[in-house]
């Protein structure tokens, strides 16, 4: 059997752009380091996809150990297919060089039925386009599909004791649209095979295509020639106006025309780009402080949100709230007091959670968070689902400020953040605080996962040692809030 030249990934990566397809198979050193937050991501898609099987139980797996052992998977497929096994897990096909592994496939009344799995909570095009060239290469392979299924994620599905698997999957039959697809399937797979036979990457420039339907791994190497402080950095610019200008051979930010369209802020940070200095509005931003009243808390709240609901009465992707950590100050001249609170292994954290902050927050005075959205989620959601706690939170809710503001209602902004607001940014660009470098963990979607590894630990030092790199990176976020308070109230 000759080695497979396009795979289901691959010829969507060619459906986004011809020209990334051509550097992952002939330049796969150009490629963009994966993030964390990419990884996670791709576990997360192969966990639902092995809890799945359990719809279809007994199955056999025919999937490889490693990507170099596709042709024997494929044969084995066929081995298990014609050996009378019903229902196959990671069914490998080939047909034309075309490889496709698809999730489940299962003989249901002497028909064959295709499975595709999506952690997902909807169904997408780009899942259809998937599913029509697994159906046009198993088809062609021999196999005559009676219909083609996406298995994804029941939003609604509400946790009461195990999970329900029925209720937690939904399936939808893309049979219809797949088999519309077949004919442009035949045509795009000769056009990405003609593209990979070139000596060199076909000439296509950036667009919109960088980022749908996800975010091309060869940013790096394609976008090297866009400067710094260019249009791309411009806050809150739709990409259409971005890539307009683009066109017409404006690329820095400062090259942009008087009299094109743009907010006051945006007009502000190209300002700030062109002058390089900060800018500060000291009105609003004096009127700012008035709103604030000692004694100050700086909080900021961490979040679990699995696919797979962990406690009852959770959702799919519910942000869970499992850890805070504040920053107190009784007054201008008071020392700084730590305060934290972490949940307990493998129990629903809400009802402690709540109680804990309540607590800690019980006197009067100003609430201070960072980017309130997650914040203020959390809270609404605990007010729901735990109503007897639900006019602390509301008292909590009146109290807590939120210094994005200051961005958001452009009181200051600093060309060093360019259009990157993160508190993360704010630490190493503004505030000068280096501490998030020496950390184990530094994002708020890396201390979710080490949180779950948390309910899976058994050995106590390493339990011991997460839960401190937890607290760690809670402070961190406090103490950059509060460096970040004080920052703005010395531009007064």
């Amino acid at each position: 059997m000759e080695r497979h030249i396009l795979s289901k990934s691959t010829f969507i990566r060619g459906l986004q752009c011809l020209k990334s397809l051509y550097l992952y198979k002939n330049r796969y050193f150009l490629r963009d380091k994966l993030s964390f937050e990419q990884k996670s991501k791709f576990l997360r898609g192969t966990n639902v996809g092995i809890l799945a099987r359990d719809l279809f139980p007994g199955g056999v797996n025919s999937g490889p150990k490693t990507p170099f052992q596709y042709p024997q998977a494929v044969i084995k497929t066929d081995d298990f297919i014609k050996n009378g096994e019903n229902v196959i897990y990671e069914a490998c096909f080939q047909y034309d060089r075309v490889l496709t592994a698809l999730d489940i496939l299962v003989k249901q009344e002497a028909k064959w039925n295709a499975y595709e799995v999506k952690s997902s909570v909807s169904v997408s095009d780009t899942f259809v386009l998937d599913a029509s060239l697994q159906y046009y290469v198993i088809k062609n392979a021999g196999i005559a599909l009676n219909d083609f299924f996406i298995i994804y994620i029941n939003k609604d599905y509400i946790r009461i004791g195990e999970l329900d698997l029925k209720k937690l999957f939904k399936k939808e039959s893309v049979l219809n649209k797949v088999l519309q697809n077949q004919s442009f399937v035949k045509k795009q797979i000769i056009k990405e095979k003609e593209v990979l036979k070139l000596k060199h990457s076909p000439d296509i420039d950036i667009g919109k295509h960088c980022y749908f339907p996800y975010t091309c791994d060869f940013l790096g190497h394609c976008w090297k020639h866009i400067p710094d402080k260019s249009i791309f950095e411009i806050s809150e610019l739709k990409t259409e106006q971005k890539f307009e200008l683009y066109k017409k051979g404006i690329v820095k930010a400062n090259d942009v025309p008087k009299n094109y369209p743009l907010t006051q802020a945006q007009r502000i940070q190209i300002e700030c780009y062109i002058h390089n200095k900060d800018f500060v509005n000291q009105n609003s931003l004096s009127e700012f402080f008035r709103t604030i009243r000692y004694p100050l808390y700086f909080l900021k709240i961490l979040t679990v949100s699995p696919a797979l609901p962990l406690f009852d009465n959770s959702k799919p992707y519910q942000k869970i709230p499992f850890q805070y950590s504040i920053m107190y100050k009784k007054s201008k001249q008071s020392d700084i007091k730590k305060i934290n609170f972490i949940a307990e292994k493998n129990i629903d954290p809400r009802r402690k959670f709540i109680e804990n902050l309540i607590n800690d927050l019980r006197e009067d005075g100003s609430i201070l968070i960072y980017n309130q959205n997650k914040e203020i989620l959390v809270l609404n959601d605990i007010a729901l689902h735990l109503k007897k706690y639900s006019i602390n939170i509301n008292s909590i809710l009146e109290r807590i400020i939120d210094i994005f503001i200051i961005f958001r209602q452009v009181m200051y902004y600093s060309p060093k953040l360019k259009s990157d607001y993160s508190i993360q940014n704010i630490a190493n660009k503004l505030i000068g605080l280096s501490d998030i470098n020496k950390l184990q963990i530094n994002s708020d979607i890396m201390a979710e996962n080490k949180f779950l590894e948390l309910q899976k630990e058994d050995n106590i030092l390493k339990f011991n040692k997460l839960k401190k790199n937890l607290n760690d990176y809670g402070y961190f976020n406090t103490k950059t809030i509060m460096e970040f308070f004080n920052f703005l109230n010395e531009k007064i």
